[in-house]
């Protein structure tokens, strides 16, 4: 892997630690800033939208601007953000400054795929957008096992601190070996024309898909927990054990699904990917073994992910090299949007059934709609990626 290749895959791992594991944080920011738990909440939300926003904004940005130059500049901004939260004496400071760090590092991971796109070899773009994704989740799994050393070492402000530097140490390494490619000048030239030309019937369903692959995981981590430990009755450790099999199992999965999936049968690949979560999904609404349910959990958490780097290939090729920043920044955004109201809708479900089992019917829905639009998606929108 050449440097090109590594840039984005350490800034990512870096900038991962970010997104932090709020429990051992949430106590101090309650004793010291009288925050209230609906604030450490909204601190997860603001930062969701932020990554939202930037996922439309940003693909057009490295289009119109290039690549490495916005690159730069979010990771700077990162930085900034996260030494500035560190600092933070106000809850309201926190919440302010956690939507524009999800805006920066939105910004990252859409132009970092664009930037990482440019110089892989096209017979391995999706095995390197699934390293690329698979560092994310790495930096997450870090943060999880590393924050409450942290709290106890350095305070809450230690859990910005130690990944801002990382970050820092990433963005330099970007500045000195990062290039521009050369298929992909600064300050091209885009009418609205041009954004017209983009399928946005293509796109839509992609990122249809892409919420199986974003959010299925999440909603595990999310509630799956609660499950096990009301429900259930089962040890608190169980909660560490099922957030650490869910980071990590994401994280192999988006590898995988890379590996896996071959040049001109990416959309093949989602679909079998996709059915093998929605078996084991309905299976856990039958399960009550709580190693049975962390072991479907697993399966379900690595294989929904392993149609995260197919599917950023295919928002790729419907880019084309002019618009491909725009086109992956639209996939994830819209990903992320619908994925983001999977746990509220779970909860809402649990609340109003008294029914984990009822719940889990949206953890079921969410791989069948993302096989569903894939199928739409082969058989209208993708007729080269139809099986011979």
């Amino acid at each position: 892997m050449n440097r090109h290749l590594l840039i984005p895959v350490l800034t990512q791992t870096a900038v991962g630690g970010l997104f932090i594991n709020l429990a051992p944080v949430t106590p101090h920011l309650i004793r010291e800033l009288g925050a209230t738990y609906g604030d450490v909440g909204m601190v997860t939300t603001l930062f969701i939208l932020g990554q939202v926003l930037a996922g439309l904004l940003a693909g057009y940005f490295s289009d119109r601007f290039g690549v490495k130059r916005i690159y730069v500049a979010a990771n700077i901004c990162t930085v900034l953000l996260a030494v500035l939260l560190a600092g933070a004496q106000t809850i309201q400071q926190i919440l302010f400054l956690r939507f524009f760090l999800g805006f920066a590092m939105g910004t990252q991971f859409v132009v970092g795929s664009s930037y990482l796109a440019f110089w892989s070899p096209p017979e391995k773009t999706a095995l390197y957008q699934g390293i690329y994704g698979g560092g994310v989740n790495f930096g997450i799994a870090l943060s999880f096992f590393l924050a409450a050393p942290q709290v106890s070492w350095l305070g809450w402000r230690g859990v910005y601190l130690v990944p801002g530097v990382a970050c820092f140490l990433s963005t330099l390494y970007l500045c000195v070996a990062g290039r521009e490619p050369a298929e992909k000048p600064s300050g091209q030239t885009l009418s609205p024309r041009d954004f017209r030309r983009l399928p946005i019937q293509s796109l839509c369903l992609l990122g249809v898909g892409m919420t199986t692959a974003w959010a299925t995981f999440i909603v595990l981590g999310a509630w799956l927990t609660e499950d096990l430990m009301v429900a259930q009755r089962s040890a608190f450790w169980l909660s560490s054990v099922l957030t650490g099999i869910n980071v990590a199992g994401s994280g192999l999965g988006r590898i995988l699904g890379g590996a896996a999936a071959r040049p001109g049968r990416e959309t093949r690949a989602v679909l079998w990917f996709y059915f093998i979560v929605i078996a084991a999904a309905a299976a856990l609404l039958f399960s009550s073994s709580v190693v049975v349910i962390l072991t479907l959990a697993a399966l379900v958490a690595m294989v929904s992910s392993m149609g995260f780097a197919p599917l950023m290939r295919l928002a790729i090729q419907v880019g084309g090299p002019r618009l491909q920043g725009t086109a992956v920044g639209f996939v994830l955004a819209l990903g992320m949007l619908i994925g983001s109201f999977l746990p509220t809708l779970f909860g809402w479900v649990v609340g109003l059934t008294g029914s984990f089992t009822m719940g889990f019917l949206v953890v079921l829905a969410a791989p069948l709609t993302g096989f569903l639009a894939m199928l739409r998606f082969q058989s209208r929108c993708a007729p080269e990626q139809k099986n011979p």
